[in-house]
């Protein structure tokens, strides 16, 4: 096994202070009160079991292509895919495992997610540990981060599962460094550099991984040197790729929101703002939320008190320089949470919402470190008792609190109805709640959310497509097109109200007009597929069957699993007499769906036209059993 011969620099690294050598815990203690941490943890996310799919979860669980295929070429698309402003490979593969192995069930992810975060409860002991070689701080750390309710986000919310699959890579990445640190093990940088390279890809969180080495090798005590430099040098050309990659991506896809909208300054008192009230909700989780409005009223002036937040903040970052002259704990500590942390203060505005609590799920491990560090001292300080009830506090309320957090995650309307108790005067919670609610087609009550969601924004695109198509559906044309049309002039390359225009003046029989607008919405988005399905709908009831064999066959190449875009090109390929490529068409459709008896019988009379009564009669029988009626009358008539 290769080694790099230590420089006399290192020499103080694998000795550890006398504080380190006494434990109040055995070992075999410290991994039994580890293993009652994790049942506990359990306990008080149980909850998340029961709950169903939400928010996001339809974009990148339910209707993801990427992750129902592990085949070779599924594979490859995954590891190929650029087609949104994320890039998270690892994400959809761990993803894709899962649905392979328990297929869409929201049990199974949710079992996942806290699968994942109890790994994780135990690699942060481990780097604790490691990092501070006393069992009682790393068993304090990991309790208050396995229950702690700001955390409940990331292990509820199944498309956060790229956090939590983000943070155990980026953890045994530490760890194997902190290993490298004891004995100078190339394999082990090298380990630590693969375990970094699986957490970016997961999500790209943790592109400073490489300056959280640095702090490491400050709380250590290993001097800057040239060699230390250079050992981070792969870790630094893998953030700078991903760094590059992920702001072309947000560019591309319009992610970098408010980026004119807000000045710098705005945007730094911003991220003062979130510095410090994540850490005001870690010690006090008052009003968590599952979306955090900016801070502005009138527009974009933001409230004068917001600006006290920025003095804080300076004023933190001070007191942590000057705490360096008495122990490197805090500098470690808070440094870990601003390197980490800075990312998602919306310097650079990504999105709508201020803050996240999904953001703070990994920075937080440097603050619980330091709380950690913090209630040991006072135990060690002969004030055990403080130590306990201070510990006992802060457990129990967490506890309890994340029990009841997990149940707000139960399902849409009960996650956007918490929102509203905190931000009714923001459009976006009544219009995330309305979709929950057009989705569950309760339109109804959805209608009455878009509505809010407009009179609160009257420039919310969004809301008056969806607006417009309830409208459209309840029959009232006039409206629904006036919403379409404003949506048109808020967002007049919005592919979405093209389509579902063109859906309503095809039900108007203004098909000219349908036709323009189906083409409009293909022109911006080549890869639109229920487009090109519609439209060859249209060309298929005018007649016009070449260009709807052209766009059924598009739709099938888009997507491979597009049923009706089968059945309708074998109809089609049926009334031409084209027998054989129409079978060839039901065929795949009944792979899709076996069961489904009007292809069935289709395929049945394609193969007695083409002469082969046995098969046409098998088929014919076979969709009778499903209760087909006209395949019953079709074996009276052929198959006597």
């Amino acid at each position: 096994m290769s080694k790099i011969k230590r420089s006399n620099n290192q020499k103080g690294v694998k000795k550890k202070s006398s504080e380190n050598n006494i434990n109040t815990f055995s070992s075999k203690s410290g991994f039994i009160i580890l293993a009652l941490i994790i049942i506990i943890t359990f306990i008080a996310f149980r909850a998340v079991l029961k709950n169903g799919f939400v928010w996001d979860d339809r974009v990148y669980i339910i209707d993801n292509d990427l992750i129902k295929n592990l085949s070779g070429e599924g594979l490859k698309s995954i590891f190929t895919n650029f087609a949104n402003d994320n890039y998270s490979p690892i994400t959809d593969l761990i993803n894709a495992i899962q649905f392979k192995i328990s297929g869409m069930s929201s049990f199974a992810f949710h079992f996942g997610s806290l699968l994942f975060h109890l790994i994780n409860i135990v690699l942060v002991f481990l780097f604790i540990r490691e990092l501070n070689g006393r069992l009682e701080i790393a068993l304090i750390a990991t309790l208050l981060f396995g229950i702690h309710p700001v955390n409940v986000e990331s292990v509820a919310w199944i498309s956060s599962g790229s956090n939590l699959f983000s943070c155990t890579f980026f953890l045994i990445s530490l760890i194997s460094y902190l290993y490298y640190l004891r004995g100078n093990k190339l394999n082990l940088l090298i380990l630590s550099i693969t375990f970094f390279i699986l957490s970016v890809l997961s999500k790209a969180v943790v592109i400073f991984l490489p300056f959280i080495l640095f702090l490491i090798d400050y709380l250590k005590g290993r001097k800057l040197t040239q060699r230390l430099i250079l050992e981070k040098i792969p870790f630094l050309i893998i953030s700078f790729i991903v760094i590059i990659l992920s702001v072309s991506l947000k560019g591309q896809f319009g992610s970098i929101e408010h980026l004119k909208e807000f000045t710098l300054f705005q945007r730094i008192v911003f991220a003062g703002y979130g510095f410090v009230t994540y850490l005001v909700k870690l010690v006090i989780p008052y009003k968590l939320s599952a979306y955090y409005p900016y801070p502005v009223n009138e527009g974009v002036n933001i409230q004068a008190i917001y600006y006290l937040y920025l003095l804080f903040s300076i004023g933190l970052f001070v007191l942590t320089i000057f705490s360096h002259r008495f122990t490197k704990k805090i500098v470690f500590g808070l440094g870990f949470y601003a390197i980490l942390i800075v990312i998602v203060l919306q310097l650079i505005p990504l999105g709508n919402t201020v803050m996240a609590d999904r953001y703070f799920y990994i920075p937080s491990i440097g603050i619980f470190y330091l709380l950690g560090v913090g209630i040991f001292n006072i135990w060690k300080k002969k004030s055990r008792f403080v130590a306990i009830v201070l510990l006992s506090i802060f457990s129990i309320f967490f506890f309890i609190e994340t029990s009841e957090r997990c149940k707000v995650w139960e399902n849409g309307k009960t996650l956007w109805d918490d929102v509203l108790k905190n931000y009714q005067t923001d459009a976006l919670p009544y219009y995330n709640r309305g979709v929950t609610l057009m989705n569950e087609e309760n339109t109804d009550q959805a209608l009455i959310d878009f509505n809010k969601a407009i009179e609160l924004e009257p420039e919310y695109t969004e809301a008056y497509v969806n607006r417009g198509i309830i409208l459209r559906d309840n029959n009232r044309t006039s409206e629904a097109l006036s919403d379409f049309n404003k949506a048109l002039i808020l967002k007049p390359n919005f592919e979405k109200v093209y389509f579902n225009r063109g859906n309503l003046l095809k039900n108007e029989n203004r098909i000219d007009e349908a036709l323009k607008d189906y083409n409009a919405a293909i022109n911006i988005n080549p890869d639109y597929i229920e487009a090109f399905y519609n439209r060859g709908n249209l060309y298929r009831d005018a007649n016009n069957f070449d260009k709807a064999l052209d766009d059924y066959s598009t739709v099938i190449k888009l997507n491979s699993k597009y049923i009706d875009a089968y059945i309708n090109r074998g109809g089609i390929l049926f009334m031409k007499k084209k027998y054989a490529e129409a079978i060839n068409d039901y065929s795949v459709a009944l792979e899709i769906n076996p069961n489904y008896a009007l292809v069935i019988y289709n395929r049945g009379l394609a193969k007695y036209y083409m002469g082969n009564k046995e098969a046409a009669c098998a088929d014919l029988k076979l969709s009778a059993s499903l209760g087909y009626k006209p395949a019953t009358d079709a074996l009276q008539q052929f198959c006597k």
